[in-house]
């Protein structure tokens, strides 16, 4: 759990004020930050559900080309649908531990994850205070894999954003 800042995640995610919500919200860290060694968070954002068609639906405006679906392997939870896109995208696979899902933190909801790039480098002095949710297995070598090359995916497309400081991710090992 993390407090992203980024606005291209409001923007993208279909934000009405186009401003970060400053609130903690579930994150991945998919890496380091090769240039300064922060941990590199990419944001959850939770589907819509229809009330009328009684079903998870994307979240209106959102930039589809910008998220990727999440299975939560083992949750019970609906897989959100992928919205049009112009990248191709099967949904992300997330080991979790179902007995621990409803633990505290924050209550788990069909979700999709920021692909549009790394994420958001976070700075040293705000580390410690991240949360760790239960719920969440360690993410394997590959799901880290199909994430960058999700990644470089939207990055080399024209639904590409804009950025002044692009993060360039340390190898995995």
């Amino acid at each position: 759990m993390a407090i992203p800042t980024r606005a291209a995640f409001a923007i993208s995610s279909a934000s009405w004020t186009g401003q970060p919500a400053m609130k903690m919200r579930p994150c991945l860290v998919t890496g380091i930050n090769e240039n300064n060694g922060e941990l590199v968070i990419a944001p959850f954002c939770g589907a819509h559900f229809d009330m009328k068609a009684k079903r998870w639906t994307t979240r209106p405006s959102m930039v589809s080309d910008h998220w990727v679906a999440v299975k939560f392997q083992g949750s019970g939870l609906a897989i959100p649908p992928q919205a049009q896109s112009a990248i191709t995208k099967s949904p992300l696979k997330i080991s979790t531990d179902p007995s621990k899902l409803t633990a505290g933190v924050s209550k788990f909801k069909p979700s999709y994850l920021w692909v549009a790039d790394a994420g958001e480098s976070v700075p040293l002095r705000i580390i410690q205070g991240l949360k760790e949710h239960p719920g969440f297995d360690t993410l394997s070598a590959s799901t880290l894999e199909n994430i960058r090359r999700l990644n470089a995916k939207v990055w080399s497309s024209p639904s590409r954003v804009p950025t002044s400081h692009p993060i360039t991710l340390a190898p995995l090992e």
